[in-house]
């Protein structure tokens, strides 16, 4: 035979050579898709620790936010307490035989339309305005300042036996 070299050979070798490519290839794209998913894995698991992290920020954010209100509001509260609390004056009520008591009284203040009231001064210094309530006792001889709001009494005028005298329950505004 010749040295010529065959066709048929040729194309075989050429083949064979093909397909090992292919399978070296497939080999290679497996490994490739191996580490594309270890990687993907690793990605996904960096992508749920920033949302987790986001979500925690947006917690605190909003925590934030809600106590930003709460400070507004006491602001706000302080100044129109501070600006009420200038309407009244503290007042000693002499008509006590044992002695004087002190209330908070509104002041004379011209065009004011509200009708002359007393304060309780416990819940005067705690920054709440509870008008006290007069109550007449033991037929008529003793009159007491009540506070709704904090049970507190000033006695005006006479002299209170508390053994004699059954407290009237009072009634709390709703």
């Amino acid at each position: 035979m010749s040295p010529m070299l065959d066709l048929s050979a040729i194309s075989g070798i050429v083949g064979g050579l093909k397909a090992a490519s292919e399978l070296v290839q497939l080999a290679v794209n497996a490994h490739d898709v191996k580490v594309i998913r270890e990687k993907a894995i690793e990605f996904q698991k960096d992508i749920i620790a920033a949302q987790t992290s986001a979500i925690s920020t947006l917690t605190d954010y909003a925590s934030a936010l809600d106590r930003i209100r709460e400070l507004e509001k006491e602001v706000n509260d302080l100044k129109a307490w501070g600006a009420e609390k200038e309407k009244y004056q503290l007042t000693e009520i002499s008509e006590h035989p044992q002695g004087s008591a002190l209330v908070f009284a509104l002041k004379d203040q011209a065009g004011s339309t509200e009708p002359k009231h007393r304060l309780c001064p416990n819940c005067y210094q705690d920054g709440r305005k509870s008008i006290l309530q007069e109550e007449v006792q033991s037929l008529g001889h003793v009159r007491i300042l009540h506070c709704q709001r904090c049970g507190a009494e000033v006695n005006r005028s006479g002299i209170r036996y508390k053994e004699n005298v059954p407290r009237k329950p009072s009634r709390r505004p709703r």
